[in-house]
């Protein structure tokens, strides 16, 4: 929340320029549902959902025009969708009506005096929806071993992490668990960093992003991860090695380290 709470006018104009950045991208990528007109009013309109509204502590204005948008998203979605009707080269998504809804709670952020929030949400729903085909095809190049190594970090990172104690204990208060899973972490992380950059960009900027990640965090981190980028799925092999998944190996069909005999 800002400190100096922004006139009406300055509300408005903020309003229309964050609607306006996004219906900008959906006009250029052709949204048949709204483009640079529609976004702007939709954020108005979700700023004077606020401003109406009888009783500063009530929101059932609010939560009335968030309704009325959505069931036009809806009714524009069935009537763009009755018309591709046998046109299997095009479908009708969703991607449009969520970002009418977020732009809606845009300028009701803005109203409440949420100016930052705002602003951070315009740009990450502008960036998601302009950078459809990269996303779409970085997630095509993951095969089931990446996107099993990116979820075991998840757990690794914020589901175990926040559960681990975060306090001193042992002889003379030398251990933190929460500080030794937090270099598990580190090392997971840093190795699994290097692996997609070496996968998506080439072997040596793998390695530059491992060595620049573990001088900014942890040296030790950065000797503990894994070196052998070459191998592809050697940092799925290390996270199921802390997780006790041994026949990880086996399944992944990964080369043997150890040296074979003549």
């Amino acid at each position: 929340m800002l400190e100096q709470p922004l006139s009406l006018f300055e509300q408005l104009g903020l309003t229309t320029a964050l609607g306006g950045l996004i219906g900008l991208q959906r006009e250029h990528a052709g949204s048949p549902l709204g483009g640079v007109r529609t976004f702007p009013l939709i954020a108005l309109f979700g700023a004077f959902s606020v401003h109406l509204e009888p009783n500063p502590d009530s929101a059932w204005l609010t939560m009335a025009g968030l309704v009325c948008i959505a069931a036009l998203a809806i009714a524009g979605n069935w009537i763009f969708a009755s018309h591709l009707q046998g046109d299997k080269s095009k479908h009708a998504g969703l991607t449009t009506e969520v970002a009418m809804l977020l732009t809606f709670f845009i300028g009701a952020l803005v109203a409440k005096n949420e100016a930052i929030v705002a602003v951070v949400l315009a740009g990450v729903v502008a960036v998601l929806l302009q950078f459809k085909t990269e996303l779409r095809n970085f997630a095509g190049k993951l095969d089931a071993y990446d996107v099993k190594a990116i979820m075991q970090f998840v757990l690794l990172s914020l589901v175990i992490l926040p559960l681990v104690p975060n306090e001193t204990m042992g002889p003379y208060n030398a251990l933190n668990p929460h500080n030794v899973w937090l270099m598990v972490v580190l090392i997971v992380g840093i190795g699994l960093g290097g692996y997609v950059t070496y996968k998506f960009v080439g072997q040596r900027a793998g390695l530059l992003v491992n060595s620049l990640l573990g001088g900014l965090i942890s040296t030790t981190a950065t000797t503990g991860s894994p070196k052998k980028r070459n191998q592809p799925y050697h940092c799925v092999w290390a996270i199921n090695s802390i997780l006790g998944r041994g026949q990880w190996r086996k399944k992944a069909r990964l080369p043997s380290s150890r040296p074979t005999s003549t």
